[in-house]
């Protein structure tokens, strides 16, 4: 008799504590049930023990324990494999690798018993933290670069040195953090078509978008914003894709031309006429109140 083989992919949104809790469960439970066992890791430090083609197509069972999209996901389309999230499979490890392995569960029922059992507040902040774990590396990097400018400034003159220059790229890498955020909020939602809808957005959140056209005055959305058009973006993108119907000759054009436009058009208005002013003039009755 073959032995049974269970693949696996976890992925948190920090990349750091239930992604790997979720993988040693998964371990401990095939090792204790003497069934072969690789698990792949999307954490912090990138990915870990990556899964061939081979890996998966020797699988008896494959589990996508994952609360963030996951990079490579089109490895596993088409693929019969078992969706929750890292806390679920946690709690429950022996639960949903005998459903895995006896393949009574399939990625749509696993994934929407799920979503029925999350409230919308969990919903909401998982995609939130995951939108902010890619955007802390850009605070991070900018901030570090910044620092070292100033530290050193302290002790020389950095003007027209490449310090002076490390100094400002620092600042404008921290510049890029709404658009990362809004970028990867959509992303969470909506997958590839969402990230460049909630870049252009989170560009439009920060004052920079107004410099390109001089215009005194204007108090951007920020963060708020950035929140507001990612969660837009993700749900607008994810549903225009649910809900066009074409031939599959034609799908091209609809994921390239008629989804981007509609999108690129939507959001544009939203932003200029509802969010920003909205939450713009919310920051400013915030900077008014605190000063």
């Amino acid at each position: 008799m073959t032995k049974q083989k269970v693949v696996a992919v976890t992925a948190c949104p920090t990349g750091i504590a239930h992604t790997f809790m979720a993988a040693n469960k998964i371990i401990a439970w095939a090792n204790e049930h003497n069934i072969e066992v690789k698990g792949e890791t999307q954490g912090s430090d990138g990915v870990k023990n990556r899964l061939t083609k081979q890996d998966i197509a020797s699988a008896t069972a494959i589990i996508l324990a994952t609360d963030v999209p996951i990079q490579d996901a089109e490895r596993f389309e088409n693929i019969p494999h078992l969706q929750t999230r890292t806390q679920e499979l946690i709690k429950h490890t022996d639960r949903y690798l005998r459903q895995a392995l006896a393949k009574e569960k399939n990625v749509t029922t696993v994934a929407q018993e799920d979503d029925l059992q999350r409230s919308a507040y969990q919903i909401f902040i998982g995609h939130i933290m995951a939108a902010i774990s890619y955007m802390l590396p850009v605070v991070v990097m900018g901030g570090l670069m910044m620092a070292t400018a100033k530290i050193t400034g302290q002790f020389i003159n950095i003007e027209h040195s490449p310090f002076s220059v490390l100094d400002k790229v620092g600042f404008m890498t921290i510049k890029f953090m709404y658009p990362v955020f809004a970028m990867y909020l959509a992303f969470s939602i909506a997958g590839k078509p969402a990230l460049i809808p909630g870049l252009i957005g989170g560009i439009m959140s920060d004052e920079v978008y107004k410099r390109f056209f001089d215009i005194e005055g204007f108090m951007p959305s920020g963060f708020f914003g950035a929140i507001g058009i990612g969660f837009f973006v993700g749900y607008l993108v994810r549903w225009l894709n649910d809900s066009i119907h074409v031939r599959q000759q034609l799908t091209t054009i609809k994921t390239m031309l008629l989804v981007p436009l509609i999108t690129g058009i939507t959001l544009v208005m939203v932003m200029e006429y509802l969010i920003n002013p909205i939450f713009g003039s919310l920051n400013q009755l915030m900077v008014v109140f605190f000063t």
